[in-house]
């Protein structure tokens, strides 16, 4: 199983291929309640068995970006030295720190004991405000050649759709590097398809990058997260179609 595999969620390893059926699953409580890092990356290890090759069937597991970031973490250790940090010298130090976010951003959980793993797929602590620069700086004109390789980022916001995977159950979202998207071609009668990348958290978070520069938060911890309607509404006071008639 590769990186790519893991921020992608295709490692092959999953014991229901029904949407969200192993994230949801009793025994994902495991993993979640761990406090050191050696109980969670057991977990990640051994919690779901091979069914697929890699690369080949898309299942969401938190544990995935789990051990994407404890990978990333000892590549960048062996790489700069022993104290480095994928939170604090990468993600804090050359992303957020220069746009200026709050002090609430420069924290991210991570476990309990003397590894202090940042937990990777989730822990991050944002205001609104931040929320709104973050929009900004992903859905802006620039593509900041200084942080991402270009084709990459392209893919991630959906603007080259090569290689996308969709959701079982043809639910019309579709997943790839880190970011989900929802297809709103029909829903907005766009020509030619189009896709809206989004972020979405435990509790009901949405954060979705509109194309044109838009961008629609919400955060909630309700369970509600249904933005569809929003999209509408925004689509009539900016035009969300890649290339609206």
């Amino acid at each position: 199983v590769t990186t790519g595999q893991l921020l992608n969620m295709t490692t092959g390893n999953y014991a229901s291929a029904d949407f969200t059926e192993d994230e949801d699953s009793a025994a994902m409580t495991t993993f979640f309640v761990a406090e050191t890092h050696a109980d969670k990356l057991s977990f990640s290890c051994k919690a779901w068995p091979r069914q697929q090759p890699p690369g080949t069937q898309l299942v969401y597991h938190t544990t995935d970006h789990y051990l994407l970031g404890t990978a990333m973490n000892i590549f960048l250790r062996q790489k700069t030295g022993a104290k480095a940090d994928i939170f604090n010298d990468l993600i804090n130090l050359d992303i957020f720190r220069p746009l200026r976010l709050s002090q609430t951003s420069q924290v991210t959980q991570r476990s309990y004991d003397l590894a202090a793993q940042p937990f990777t797929a989730y822990g991050l602590f944002f205001k609104p405000g931040d929320i709104a620069i973050l929009a900004g700086f992903l859905n802006g004109e620039l593509t900041h050649p200084e942080l991402f390789r270009q084709q990459e980022f392209e893919a991630a916001m959906f603007r080259d759709t090569t290689g996308l995977r969709r959701w079982p159950g043809n639910r019309g979202d579709a997943y790839k590097l880190g970011f989900w998207c929802f297809d709103v071609t029909r829903l907005l009668s766009c020509t030619p398809e189009t896709w809206i990348p989004f972020m979405s958290g435990y509790g009901g978070i949405v954060f979705a990058l509109l194309p044109g520069g838009s961008s629609y938060y919400y955060f909630t911890d309700g369970g509600h997260g249904s933005w569809k309607d929003a999209i509408v509404e925004i689509n009539k006071i900016s035009k969300s179609c890649n290339n609206h008639d």
